[in-house]
């Protein structure tokens, strides 16, 4: 049975929601399980380190498992795996154990969630306005999740241990195994002639068959997303500590977090139109929602103690995240054709994955060692903006040049 285009959107934006929010919103847990399991940043960051550059990281190892068992029922097996791997942490009293549990488990399991949900959207959608539309649709389920699951953890964690709250947490991502059945048995492969195509922007883009290795656009974005999910797994994971060292209080450093969750879900949608009515190229798109991210977690961790600073940068640190995460995708697919656009993105995601979890290692280390949360966030954001403006220099020496963008 095949159900609507629309329909299959709507459960990969469920499949983040429930993946990717509960994921990233881990961080609420930091300081509590500095205090539970008597370690320090360094090892309360490698949790949230390793499970979310696995969610990325274990791309290209998932995606032949998925190719080989079906789409449909590999989300049905990650959705039991992932509430088994809440549940059984919840037990927990070791700190090897947890991390092997919700670092290295889940983070496998959140990775064929993740891909799984990517890359159906090229797959039921032919044309590249609609597919558009659909990524920042499905990439809106993440901002959802990560609005919804740090107000749902503060309220049980009001009432509960945490213990309890992540036992629940595993009951609410047996949703997942449900949203399962309207995704399609297996993800089809697209063959293609290599052309150069015309995009709505006027810029040229080679669409081929090529190794991704020759191709410039591909490799000069893979260190920008690599300090991307770098920079966005350091601030999920010290933004409560960071905002407590300028003073503002856990309740309102809640409220700063839920405005960047909040605020991200129209920075999700926004790319869907910039591109169909304004016309503006994904790359472009991509440099300035990138940069904004970055400038304004910069601007956070040096004036967060100035409370109207603090709320007007989380504003900009959720449109930029979610705009960056929802242009992505699109990017790489106005480049590749659909018979590399697997490979891209998966490896694309194995990137995002490694800078995920070397990034807040090095963060939480630095952080132990200066004693402040200040200066290796401020620090990453400005290798984040140095990287943005490198891309840029890149397009327009090619422009200056008429060198076709490849």
């Amino acid at each position: 049975m095949r159900y609507h285009p629309y329909v299959v959107t709507f459960a990969c934006a469920a499949n983040f929601a429930l993946a990717i929010g509960s994921s990233l919103s881990l961080g609420v847990f930091t300081e509590i399980f500095m205090e539970s399991f008597g370690i320090n940043n360094t090892q309360a960051s490698l949790v949230i380190s390793i499970l979310v550059s696995l969610i990325f990281g274990m791309s290209p190892m998932v995606l032949p498992v998925i190719k080989k068992f079906g789409c449909r029922r590999t989300l049905i097996l990650s959705g039991l795996l992932a509430s088994g791997c809440h549940i059984a942490a919840s037990f927990l009293k070791n700190y090897v154990a947890f991390l092997l549990i919700i670092g290295v488990f889940l983070g496998v399991v959140c990775s064929a969630i993740n891909i799984c949900s990517m890359l159906v959207v090229p797959q039921i959608f032919a044309d590249q306005k609609s597919r558009q539309v659909a990524f920042s649709l499905a990439n809106v389920g993440a901002g959802v999740g990560g609005v919804l699951f740090p107000f749902i953890f503060e309220t049980l964690l009001q009432k509960y241990s945490w213990r309890q709250t992540i036992f629940i947490t595993g009951a609410i991502l047996l949703h997942l195994v449900p949203l399962a059945m309207v995704f399609p048995e297996h993800l089809n492969d697209h063959e293609d002639k290599d052309k150069i195509v015309e995009d709505e922007a006027g810029d040229s883009l080679r669409k081929t068959h090529r190794p991704l290795w020759k191709s410039a656009t591909f490799l000069l974005l893979q260190p920008c997303f690599f300090v991307v999910q770098g920079l966005t797994s350091a601030f999920h994971a010290f933004v409560f500590p960071l905002l407590h060292e300028h003073g503002v209080s856990f309740a309102m450093a809640a409220v700063v977090m839920m405005i960047v969750q909040a605020v991200s879900i129209p920075g999700r949608l926004t790319p869907a139109f910039t591109r169909n009515l304004i016309k503006v190229h994904t790359f472009y798109q991509f440099c300035v929602y990138t940069a904004m991210f970055a400038a304004s977690v910069l601007i956070m961790s040096v004036f967060g103690a100035v409370w109207l600073a603090a709320v007007a940068s989380a504003v900009f640190v959720g449109f930029g995240m979610g705009g960056m995460f929802s242009i992505f995708p699109t990017a790489l697919s106005d480049s590749f054709h659909d018979s590399q656009l697997h490979v891209a993105l998966s490896v694309s995601s194995f990137t995002f994955g490694v800078g995920g979890f070397l990034t807040p290692i090095a963060t939480g280390y630095l952080i132990d060692h200066t004693g402040t949360y200040v200066l290796p966030l401020a620090a990453i954001s400005a290798v984040l903006v140095s990287f943005v403006l490198l891309l840029l220099l890149y397009r327009l020496f090619c422009q200056l040049c008429k060198v076709v963008v490849t």
